[in-house]
């Protein structure tokens, strides 16, 4: 049975108290609009204290806290159990229930590229608000460990904001997870934090930025060939864009050796689990991006094998529209 999210939860525990939202949000006291919005699920409720106000109104203590972090996005094999204890008292986390929040990370990727990022985003949050209290509590030896997946949570909720256009909010959570990547040591994350922030960058058609955030990633060494390979191909996009042919050119070389390179460690497991939609396919994509200011056929014929070798659960992610919208803009660049 799929867990309710904060906003069913809310919801129904108001109507088995006999109570309208405006005289729930009269006795908080709140706005009856942000009621509301608590209700469908359309704007989390990240202040803790307020939960906790609202679980004393409706006489249901924890209720609401458990729906916050433990929610929807909880799919099969995930110790619900043991997160649910981390909520109730997050000084007490231990490896295995970072073992359940790491795998329930790896779902919400997946659930996300099913479902949009748009679905994730809300349910998502209250798994968020829990590892950055974990990272707060945290000291002793599981302090490294814990930074380090509340960094990868971050990065991911970061990602979200891009996906919806809310580069601001994006580039606030990336901030955060570079600086808990950093204190955990963690190279290949916040490499692909740098490059995350060069891609909202890009987005933005800021060329400098994306080109020199892109060219901060691409210091790190030792890490995960997949990450140098993709911010090679995202640095020849910034100079495509420049019109510099003989660069873009050098750095789309470079990347494909990397890709090789990759696609090795992926199959020996030791890339980074973020990095699991890393394929061929992708490669191709992100090539047929990189050179499309330059060379709008070549750029047609990778986007279109690209699109054709995505498995089918990616086929209608946020990510794998975007390329498809690089595909139609080449297309017209040739017609």
């Amino acid at each position: 049975m799929t867990a309710e999210t904060f906003g069913q939860c809310l919801r129904r525990l108001r109507g088995e108290a006999g109570l309208s939202q405006a005289q729930l949000a009269r006795m908080v006291p709140i706005h009856q609009s942000n009621l509301s919005r608590w209700e469908g699920d359309r704007q989390a409720v990240e202040d803790r204290v307020l939960v906790e106000r609202l679980e004393t109104v409706l006489g249901a203590p924890g209720a609401l806290t458990r729906a916050q972090a433990p929610s929807l996005l909880h799919g099969d094999g995930i110790d619900s159990q043991r997160i649910d204890h981390a909520v109730r008292r997050p000084r007490t986390v231990d490896d295995r229930t970072l073992d359940a929040l790491a795998k329930l990370l790896a779902s919400t990727r997946h659930l996300e590229d099913c479902v949009g990022a748009a679905a994730v985003l809300l349910p998502e949050r209250g798994h968020v608000n829990l590892l950055t209290e974990l990272a707060s509590e945290s000291r002793g030896p599981i302090r490294t460990r814990v930074i380090d997946l509340a960094g990868q949570w971050a990065q991911h909720h970061g990602w979200l904001y891009t996906a919806l256009e809310r580069y601001d909010e994006a580039d606030q959570w990336f901030s955060r997870s570079l600086e808990w990547a950093l204190e955990a040591g963690d190279d290949d994350l916040a490499a692909t934090v740098w490059s995350f922030k060069g891609h909202v960058a890009w987005l933005k058609g800021q060329v400098g930025p994306t080109i020199g955030l892109t060219h901060t990633a691409r210091r790190y060494t030792g890490i995960h060939a997949g990450q140098t390979a993709y911010d090679a191909l995202q640095e020849a996009r910034g100079h495509a864009l420049l019109g510099d042919v003989s660069e873009v050119e050098r750095l789309v070389d470079e990347a494909h050796a990397l890709s090789q390179l990759a696609t090795r460690q992926m199959a020996d497991g030791s890339a980074p689990p973020w990095h699991y939609y890393r394929e061929d396919g992708f490669w191709n994509l992100e090539g047929g991006r990189a050179i499309a200011p330059v060379r709008p056929r070549q750029a047609v014929e990778l986007l279109e094998a690209g699109l054709a070798e995505l498995p089918p659960d990616q086929l209608h992610a946020d990510w794998a529209d975007a390329y498809r919208r690089d595909l139609e803009a080449a297309q017209r660049a040739t017609a």
